[in-house]
């Protein structure tokens, strides 16, 4: 168990709850059976059965109150999507991959929950010391294993996993490259997530100067980095992302006072988001994107090295879009209004770009499912996105004492950047989320003090729902 951290009843709150996350893990075994009947034992079956015994153990309350089974589920419901994307299984709909990816979130979802519950400012400042004393080591080991560990294991892992070709098609004997070949392309592909972290690190740490300067109405470009407490200049050795934090102890180098342990949080934050979109979105040439064809080779070679340009200018166009939905969302956390400049300023430029780049335009597919690249289109699917979101916002303001409170400007931008299609998606995926919160746990999802939490639902919602949203897109309307 983590320090601090207490143990705690995992099905808190209704007597429905209790039912409800009962019938979560025997429906959650019954998936993993129902994929070895249809496709006996394969590592995807494997996957399927695994998923469905750690849900049966999360309901009998094992391993609770330990971040390690956080990160367990998530690990878990990420592989099913993944595979589900990749060759999806022959089982039926109601106990299929994506179905269990499902009930994993929502177990970390409760998780999460629960947990937040239990937290106090000593055990936030317990964990801080331990962040400051052991986080240099801890930055240290995640380069190691993300640069170097991470390469050769998948490599050993496809040469010892990866079948022969079989007679009928040599030329997979062909494409199949040998593991010196694996394990050279592979730690190629780290050291570019590497540097892809470290982009999106540098990016979080010009966020933490958006958030507090945007709504004061200071300029983001012309002063340089400074203390907030004795407004003396921040050097340059000092300014590292995640580092300068760690090496400075916490405290100003000047006036010694404390440095909110929030601005390497945003660091991290939106690091990860695009070491996130990386893989889920970029080098996977585009496979979590509804509407939309992947390319016939994927990888950091045939992406990156090979550059496609269309799949690289959508990243960086998401990157920019969710980066601004999370600045907003934290502004509102602090209390604050987003400046309605700011607001016009982003919506404008992120209605715009797809006109010159129509690559990146929200959803390219017409009516009849065919691929459309006019120049008005992209205008087209953003503006249905801008009112599908002024309806959306103002419907879900009749529920918001029941759903966690939402900014329209996040709404707004949702719809001008990824369409009408998110904007709906969202709206349903928060709308089941906050029902099954409240029907599980009970009222109070954000009440007291922890009701400035509810702006970070919705962005962290959108960077989900876009992850998933092939997956979504792919499962049949009944």
């Amino acid at each position: 168990m983590q320090p601090g951290i207490q143990k705690h009843d995992w099905p808190a709150g209704t007597l429905s709850g209790e039912y409800l996350l009962l019938f979560a893990a025997g429906h959650a075994s019954i998936c993993g059976l129902m994929a070895v009947v249809q496709g006996g034992l394969t590592l995807t079956t494997l996957l399927a059965v695994l998923a469905g015994l750690w849900m049966i153990a999360r309901w009998q309350e094992l391993f609770s109150g330990r971040l390690l089974s956080l990160g367990v589920t998530f690990v878990l419901a990420v592989l099913c999507v993944s595979v589900f994307i990749l060759a999806p299984p022959a089982t039926p709909v109601l106990f299929s991959l994506p179905v269990l990816a499902t009930l994993l979130f929502c177990s970390l979802l409760l998780d999460a929950d629960q947990m937040g519950r239990q937290l106090t400012d000593g055990q936030l400042r317990s964990a801080q010391s331990w962040a400051l004393r052991h986080g240099m080591t801890l930055l240290v080991i995640c380069f190691v294993l993300l640069v170097f560990v991470s390469p050769l294991a998948i490599a050993g892992l496809k040469e010892i996993l990866a079948p022969e070709a079989p007679p009928n098609a040599p030329q997979m004997a062909m494409d199949r490259l040998t593991f010196s070949q694996e394990l050279l392309f592979r730690f190629c592909e780290s050291m570019t997530a590497f540097f892809f972290f470290t982009v999106g690190a540098c990016v979080g740490s010009f966020l933490n100067v958006v958030i507090y300067r945007v709504p004061l109405g200071i300029s983001t470009l012309v002063k340089a980095s400074h203390c907030p407490s004795c407004s003396q200049k921040i050097h340059s050795k000092d300014n590292s992302p995640l580092i300068g934090w760690l090496r400075l102890g916490g405290k100003c180098r000047n006036c010694d006072l404390p440095i909110s342990a929030r601005y390497p949080v945003v660091e991290l934050t939106i690091g990860l988001l695009f070491l996130l979109l990386y893989y889920v979105q970029l080098i996977s040439g585009g496979i979590n994107l509804a509407g939309r064809n992947t390319p016939g080779y994927a990888g950091v070679l045939w992406i990156l090295f090979y550059t496609k340009w269309p799949l690289v200018w959508l990243y960086v166009y998401h990157c920019v879009a969710f980066c601004t939905m999370f600045a907003w969302s934290m502004i509102r956390f602090d209390g604050q209004r987003v400046p309605r400049f700011s607001v016009a300023l982003m919506l404008g430029l992120l209605f715009a770009v797809p006109f010159l780049k129509t690559s990146v335009q929200p959803y390219p597919v017409g009516i009849d499912g065919a691929y459309s690249s006019a120049l008005a289109y992209p205008g087209v699917i953003s503006a249905v996105g801008i009112v599908a979101a002024l309806a959306v916002s103002g419907l879900l303001s009749l529920l918001k004492d029941r759903i966690p409170p939402t900014d329209i400007g996040v709404w707004l931008l949702l719809g001008t950047a990824l369409g009408w299609q998110a904007v709906v998606g969202m709206a349903c995926l928060l709308l089941i989320a906050s029902g099954l919160h409240r029907l599980i746990c009970g009222p109070g999802l954000f009440s007291g003090d922890r009701a400035h939490w509810a702006w970070l639902v919705l962005p962290c919602a959108a960077v989900v729902h876009h992850c998933l949203w092939k997956a979504i897109a792919l499962l049949p309307v009944v």
